[in-house]
């Protein structure tokens, strides 16, 4: 471009580049942010590359600089492949420094978040789906400028690996799952948890017809198991419980004449390494103070309920021959149910403690009222 003024034309002209816009994925530079911040100096931001690798994966890598020495690097890699996986891992860490180390105001923060996501199916029955999400205690309000970012107050990862039996009906699952919370940085993770369900099963079914059934082949029960290790940081301590859950569920839904009579039972066993105990400890003041001790000590916590129901069902029929309605029929389904759960918090079942206050109040407490499936 030659400027002319007054229609004298300079000697230098000033230089432009057209680069005409294409289709689809492309590899090139990314145009950077300039500007100025009074803490940390004029800047450049976002600047990079992005190399589209092929038509399944691409990378980009960014770069922010400050006049002030302060800097930030940052990458991101996708990949995918239709029907089939996709995800990316981002990665970003940010150092940034206000004044010199002699000065009195002097203050370095480095900053940093890491990101993975997968989802894929391996199979029709067998899918891994993963979103995890680790970052610094400030990063979200320092390096970023997502208003969904700066508003959040936790940081939530998970990722689950779930299989299923079509041809029974039974499930498996194991699962990570992280929760950080942001203002005071305590983190309270489940790794791992996992999980089996057992589908109604029949033992002493061989008969392929509903009508030719005997009582015993309605016999049925179902299972499920989970395991779970909890890992919670708060305030610098780490609190790290497991558990081991068992139920059981049996039922049946035999005909008696014209009634039908369903027993059930379900048991509950929850297995634990650790126990708390408690006691009281009296000072000159006359004040007690309770003391809990944690006991390593492998225990079942094992319930049980019951139940029958009885139930039947018989018609009726109005004949109304009036005002077009020839008759109404109804329908009456009466029921009558009995459930049955014996009081485990009495001293026999030994899953509760006690201690005596000064006072001569005796006080009950659940042994296992902090593990992970509670008393």
């Amino acid at each position: 471009i030659w400027l002319n003024f007054g229609g004298v034309p300079a000697p230098i002209p000033l230089p432009f580049i057209v680069v005409p816009l294409q289709s689809g994925r492309r590899s090139g530079l990314i145009p950077p942010v300039f500007g100025s911040d009074a803490r940390y100096g004029t800047y450049i931001n976002r600047f990079g590359y992005f190399w589209a690798i092929s038509d399944y994966m691409d990378i980009n890598a960014t770069m922010d600089y400050y006049t002030r020495g302060s800097y930030g690097l940052g990458s991101r890699f996708r990949y995918a492949n239709r029907y089939n996986y996709n995800g990316y891992a981002e990665g970003s860490y940010r150092d940034f420094t206000q004044g010199e180390s002699t000065d009195p105001g002097y203050s370095k923060e480095i900053d940093w978040r890491i990101r993975l996501f997968h989802a894929q199916s391996f199979t029709p029955t067998l899918r891994l789906d993963a979103n995890l999400e680790f970052a610094s205690q400030d990063f979200l309000q320092n390096a970023t400028g997502d208003l969904n970012d700066l508003l959040r107050n936790e940081i939530i990862s998970n990722a689950t690996l779930s299989k299923t039996w079509d041809e029974s009906g039974n499930s498996a699952s194991i699962n990570y799952n992280r929760r950080q919370v942001l203002e005071t940085n305590d983190i309270f993770e489940v790794l791992p948890s996992a999980l089996f369900k057992l589908a109604q099963s029949y033992p002493f079914r061989t008969s392929s017809g509903e009508a030719d059934r005997t009582w015993y082949e309605l016999f049925g029960y179902s299972y499920t198991g989970q395991f779970q290790n909890q890992r919670n940081k708060t305030g610098g301590e780490l609190d790290e419980r497991l558990g081991l859950q068992h139920s059981v569920t049996s039922d049946m839904s035999p005909k008696i004449g014209y009634f039908t009579v369903s027993p059930r039972v379900r048991l509950d066993s929850k297995w634990y390494n650790e126990q708390i105990e408690q006691y009281v400890v009296s000072s000159s003041t006359g004040s007690d103070s309770v003391v809990t001790n944690e006991i390593k000590k492998l225990d079942a916590v094992t319930t049980f309920d019951v139940g029958l129901n009885a139930s039947t069902k018989f018609y009726g029929m109005f004949n109304i021959n009036s005002l077009g309605i020839n008759a109404v029929r109804h329908t009456v389904t009466p029921s009558v149910s009995y459930n049955y759960r014996p009081d485990f918090s009495e001293k026999g079942w030994g899953y509760y403690g006690e201690y005596t206050r000064s006072d001569g109040e005796v006080v009950t407490y659940n042994k296992y009222q902090q593990e992970v499936y509670g008393g």
